[in-house]
């Protein structure tokens, strides 16, 4: 009933991922408190009070229609945009304004954007050795081709005359 590439996808899942559900695993006969997963990011601590407090004092003093809505433009909004182009600005010296700043839920969502804009199936992506194993997934997704340049041990930098 699934499509042959979802079903090499699935057959090659990653090992993050099959290592988060060993945790889970664990967790059930070991219990949660006594299995550490830093498998796919997710923290398993309390936030810091100080983050605990920000988020009571939005619910307390945020208009809730504003708090829970979705942003006022699918590239995120304006004043956060905005921020983190004068980040970038300091940082950098460069000249970036909210227009050349798209905000998007997490890493996999802003790569697989950026990838289904640019690829053209057959197109190469480079990554440097050692990535994160879903890349070669969200290359895939758009008939790419992951193109794989390992690292000099001696200095963890890339490899380009490979």
């Amino acid at each position: 009933m699934i499509s042959k590439k979802m079903e090499n996808m699935v057959a090659n899942s990653s090992a993050i991922r099959a290592m988060f559900e060993e945790g889970n695993r664990l967790a059930r006969i070991y219990g949660a408190e006594n299995v550490y997963d830093f498998s796919l990011g997710n923290p398993n601590v309390p936030a810091p009070e100080a983050v605990k407090k920000a988020i009571m004092d939005l619910l307390n003093e945020e208009d809730p229609v504003v708090l829970h809505g979705y942003t006022n433009s699918n590239a995120g909004y304006e004043d956060v945009r905005q921020a983190v182009a004068d980040s970038l600005n300091d940082r950098f010296g460069t000249a970036f304004s909210d227009r050349n700043i798209t905000m998007t839920v997490g890493a996999a969502g802003g790569l697989n954007v950026i990838l289904k804009a640019l690829l053209n199936p057959g197109d190469e992506v480079i990554t440097f050795v050692p990535y994160f194993g879903e890349y070669r997934s969200y290359v895939n997704n758009y008939d790419g081709v992951l193109v794989e340049i390992s690292p000099d041990t001696a200095t963890f930098q890339p490899k380009l005359d490979e």
